[in-house]
């Protein structure tokens, strides 16, 4: 294989992961939004801090439950894009797109 194919294989490689790491961020903040419209949902009703039994209720709340494992996977998707994206722009773009993400899923939840 000469040079200039090598080069081609490899930028087409790196064009690869990035659009991979795109995709992944993608996943990442769709997972926060979700995450945090479930705890929003535990939330509601909930005592407070300075709630007795605060661990009994929390283990107890299956919104709060089902809200940490969206941002768990947040955590491990975000790290794998962070593998491929430079931080001043993945961190952007998961703020924004998070604001963004949590409107369009309020407004599509179903209302009381």
């Amino acid at each position: 294989m000469e040079a200039g194919e090598q080069d081609v294989l490899a930028k087409a490689h790196m064009v690869q992961e990035s659009e991979m790491a795109d995709v992944l961020l993608v996943v990442a903040l769709v997972l926060n939004a979700l995450a945090n419209m479930l705890l929003k949902a535990g939330a509601a009703g909930f005592g407070g801090l300075a709630e007795l039994h605060l661990v009994q209720r929390v283990l107890g709340n299956p919104y709060l439950l089902r809200g940490l494992l969206p941002f768990a996977g947040n955590v491990v998707f975000y790290q794998a894009a962070l593998t491929g994206l430079n931080r001043s722009i993945a961190y952007p773009v998961m703020v924004a797109g998070g604001l963004v993400a949590g409107m369009v899923l309020v407004s599509c939840r179903p209302r009381a």
